[in-house]
């Protein structure tokens, strides 16, 4: 079964043991949860990497002795990482955690830029 209702799957799979402890025979096994707007969220997280890559370069280059960033010549996006909240656990095939309800998502961005 699937739901978008996450709070009330969440609270029922909590209350199975209520029933269990009544003696009602129940088949049941941890709820997963997959986060499904990956494809709105992927522009979002390209563009804030983006923008994180030219500041950055800005900061390398600037204390490299004031050279200036040129325009963007390629950005792609590397293997995505779908990780309980606050782990930093990465893999070269991607994660796709369905064990936790909260989430964070890592992803590594490339960015070469012109320097003038």
């Amino acid at each position: 079964m699937s739901s978008s209702n996450v709070k009330l799957i969440d609270k029922a799979s909590r209350e199975i043991t209520t029933l269990l402890e009544q003696g009602v025979s129940v088949s049941s096994r941890e709820p997963n949860y997959y986060y499904n707007q990956l494809g709105e969220l992927n522009l979002v997280m390209l563009a804030e990497a983006a923008k994180d890559a030219r500041n950055r370069t800005d900061d390398i280059l600037e204390s490299a002795g004031n050279t200036s960033v040129g325009k963007l010549v390629y950005a792609d996006m590397g293997i995505i990482n779908i990780n309980a909240a606050n782990s930093t656990e990465t893999s070269n095939e991607g994660n796709n955690d369905s064990s936790s309800y909260e989430k964070d998502i890592i992803t590594i961005v490339h960015a070469e830029f012109e320097v003038k």
